[in-house]
This record gives structure tokens, C-alpha cells and sequence, in this order.
């Protein structure tokens, strides 16, 4: 199974195709070929070190609340969405999502 994990654009290289985009703490460096408009500051669905498109910071946060709900063995189903149970809020907020914008 394949995963495209929403990461956080940091920075973009000037005249190049790399940005360096943080996934949580860890930073890592993407190519942004098929995304030739990314910012700092906008989110992007990535997978396999490229930038796959860019994606509204509620996108990211409900792909990562899902995760969460996953890693946790949870449900992931329209009964558990806004409950605050399923995810840690502490980490989704270090990828740069303030916890009060999260379902």
C-alpha cells in the first residue's frame, strides 16, 4: 500500500525544483516539479519525495487526524470526526496546525 502524507513547505529554492518541506519535526527535502507554484507556508500531499499538489491546511489536518486515527486502531467513520479523541493534538500542532483549527 502507498501513502501521500501532507507536509508543510518551509522553504523553496530559488530557480530550482526542491523545497524543503517539514513533516512534523523532521524536515525534508521535495521536489516541487509538479507543483511549480508552491509558497512557503502551503501544505502539499507528497509521496515518494515529490510534491504530488497542494492542498488547503483543513485538507492536511483531516488526512492527519486520520492517520492518527489509524496509528491508534480507532474508527475512522463520520461518528468519530470532531470528538478530539482521535488524534494528538500536540503533534498535529508541531506540523503547524493550530489545534483550535482542527475538526
Amino acid at each position: 500500500m502507498c501513502v501521500a502524507v501532507p507536509g508543510r513547505v518551509l522553504a523553496v529554492e530559488a530557480g530550482a525544483s526542491q523545497a524543503r518541506v517539514a513533516f512534523g519535526a523532521t524536515e525534508r527535502a521535495v521536489d516541487v516539479t509538479m507543483t511549480p507554484d508552491v509558497q512557503p507556508g502551503d501544505w502539499v500531499i507528497t509521496h515518494s519525495g515529490f510534491a504530488l499538489r497542494v492542498v488547503s491546511a483543513d485538507h492536511a489536518a483531516e488526512t492527519l487526524r486520520l492517520f492518527g486515527t489509524l496509528e491508534s486502531g480507532g474508527t475512522a467513520g463520520p461518528e468519530s470526526r470532531g470528538t478530539g479523541t482521535d488524534y494528538d493534538v500536540g503533534a498535529v500542532g508541531s506540523l503547524g496546525v493550530p489545534p483550535a483549527s482542527l475538526p
